[in-house]
């Protein structure tokens, strides 16, 4: 299969070890692409003018940026500013407290720092593993409180770019793992991270 004109030529930039991707506007997959997208869009306003269905176009085309917004208004401060490259979630994550409704409309990710620290426990038990955990967990933030952290954050990175908040833990936090791994923790052998083998 040739992919040369459907896939837009990527070139890794130089930032550390992440390789990060530049797509060519200008490339044929990319204008075809934005073509088809926007007769797709046309076409379903088309349709909904003529049948006088507007909700189609409204499920189909709109709801991008009907509830998109909401997702990156919770999702954008529970990692913007924290630590990069560090073992410990408590440093790289924020958790969130939420009302209630908007928490089960999250399905309750606003407990991230918990759900990265322990992916296998369903989305509806983070609550309560946070509550089992919280001697060594970080204070969560208020939604408004982690904005305005986040956009501290980003005010001091643009005076100094390589910034990144330290997550400060509670005095009975532990930081050191005492007990020796269990063997189904060391199962995985080669195949784990560098700095967990």
């Amino acid at each position: 299969m040739r992919l040369a004109g459907l896939v837009p030529p990527i070139s890794p930039a130089m930032n550390g070890s992440r390789a990060s991707t530049k797509i060519n506007p200008t490339s044929t997959g990319v204008r075809f692409n934005g073509r088809a997208i926007a007769c797709i869009h046309g076409g379903l306003f088309v349709l909904a003018w003529v049948t006088g269905l507007w909700i189609q176009l409204i499920i189909l085309s709109l709801f991008n940026l009907i509830g998109n917004w909401l997702g990156c208004f919770w999702g954008l401060p529970q990692h913007c500013g924290l630590r990069e490259n560090v073992l410990d979630f408590r440093k790289t994550v924020r958790s969130l407290r939420l009302h209630p409704v908007l928490e089960f409309l999250y399905w309750h990710m606003n407990w991230h720092t918990e759900n990265h620290m322990y992916a296998g426990v369903p989305c509806c038990n983070l609550k309560k593993l946070h509550q089992a955990i919280k001697d060594d967990m970080p204070e969560p933030s208020s939604l408004t409180g982690a904005w305005r952290e986040m956009l501290e954050i980003w005010e001091r990175q643009k005076r100094e770019p390589s910034y990144q908040f330290d997550t400060p833990l509670p005095a009975t936090a532990q930081t050191q793992r005492n007990r020796a791994a269990v063997a189904e923790e060391n199962s995985i052998g080669d195949l784990a991270p560098e700095g967990l083998r």
